[in-house]
């Protein structure tokens, strides 16, 4: 009776060993996963969330008249403080009474690399006299590399 007590205890013994154990030495390694835990996705989503990042700002506006035809000249200054270069770039810009545009005037600014300044001027498309009471509007409008379309406006 003892032989076979120990025969049945030995078989419960060996099943338990070869069959729960490794069940339990599976659960150990998946606790160290941590330490071995592949993040790499999350680089790569970083990279392509910075890739589309982009921003222009106006650093330096000004309203001018060129020369004696009293045609309107806006002199800006655009620099890219995003982490991608600005491609294709245009100053779109509009005098206005209230919401009538008075007059408007449009420059292409080309690409902006990251960090870059820029300087361009939008030449107004007639000569008026200029009043205060006018307000200028600047629309700058971009593509970042993946060819998305952005803008942004500055009021002068």
């Amino acid at each position: 009776m003892k032989t076979i007590s120990k025969t049945i205890t030995l078989a419960f013994l060996s099943i338990f060993l070869f069959c729960i154990l490794p069940g339990c030495e599976n659960f150990i390694d998946a606790e160290d996963d941590y330490d071995y835990y592949d993040d790499s996705w999350a680089d790569d989503y970083q990279g392509w969330d910075a890739a589309l990042y982009t921003e222009l700002t106006v650093t330096y506006l000004t309203l001018s008249t060129q020369n004696s035809s009293g045609i309107p000249r806006l002199d800006l200054n655009i620099k890219n403080t995003g982490d991608a270069v600005c491609k294709s770039v245009e100053a779109y810009a509009v005098i206005k009474k209230e919401n009538r545009i008075i007059n408007n005037g449009t420059a292409a600014v080309g690409d902006i690399p990251v960090n870059y300044n820029s300087s361009t001027s939008v030449i107004f498309s007639k000569s008026i006299s200029y009043n205060t009471s006018y307000t200028v509007e600047v629309i700058l409008s971009w593509y970042n590399v993946d060819g998305d379309y952005f803008e942004t406006v500055v009021h002068l």
